[in-house]
């Protein structure tokens, strides 16, 4: 996945051929040796949708950048290559591997700066999943194992929040002394614009394997295998 959102905005065909295009090419071998494509997408295939409430997998995708775009085109030619397909939506990534060519993931950001400057300002009108990586790979074994039906699945963590309440939580759990100011996102101008509203409800999921844990619950564990838990 090109996943550099603020790169890919400048880097469309690029976005598109690696996003999209490659991913058809994948799940047309996937169909030729009759076998199940697993494909993960993201939340920024929504955004400019007027829906304000958890978004489910039936809802009309609506993305805000070139990123959302390409991975919305990679989803559609996923399941027409193949008719095996299961497509994960997930969301606000962290886990103890980092975030490939990203340098890190938002969690460890803000501990880093909340050590060296002891003030935040982080955008409060972007409302998310939070979601650890570690539930997803459960997550997805499970699927797997229990054969769950092709389609779209959101594969986020239980519960909503800001970037702004997110990191709230992650500098207060994990003991550091510093104060976390809400800010618009107007005043932190980005190359691609991001999602106001892309909280993935998981109800589908929750159905047939059970609720994922709160993404709290799944921080604090996050916090405690990297010992940075209060």
């Amino acid at each position: 996945s090109y996943h550099k959102t603020d790169e890919v905005e400048g880097n469309a065909q690029q976005a598109f051929t690696i996003n999209a295009h490659l991913v058809a090419l994948l799940a047309e071998l996937a169909q030729a040796k009759s076998a199940r494509f697993v494909h993960v997408s993201t939340d920024y295939v929504f955004g400019g949708q007027d829906k304000r409430e958890p978004l489910d997998e039936a809802d009309p995708r609506a993305p805000v950048n070139v990123y959302g775009a390409s991975k919305a085109m990679g989803e559609d030619l996923a399941r027409l290559a193949c008719e095996n397909t299961l497509i994960l939506r997930v969301a606000s990534l962290f886990g103890v591997a980092g975030a490939s060519g990203k340098g890190g993931n938002f969690v460890e950001t803000m501990i880093r700066f909340g050590r060296e400057r002891g003030h935040l300002r982080v955008v409060a009108d972007q409302h998310m999943s939070p979601t650890s990586t570690k539930d997803i790979g459960a997550a997805l074994l499970t699927m797997l194992r229990d054969e769950v039906p092709s389609g779209i699945w959101h594969v986020v963590n239980s519960g909503a929040t800001t970037w702004h309440g997110f990191a709230e939580e992650i500098i207060r759990r994990s003991g550091i002394k510093a104060s976390v100011e809400a800010i618009p996102s107007s005043e932190f101008p980005t190359p691609a614009r991001r999602p106001a509203y892309s909280v993935l409800s998981n109800e589908k999921l929750a159905s047939v394997i059970g609720a994922p844990r709160p993404w709290q619950e799944a921080l604090d564990n996050y916090l405690a295998e990297k010992g940075y838990l209060a």
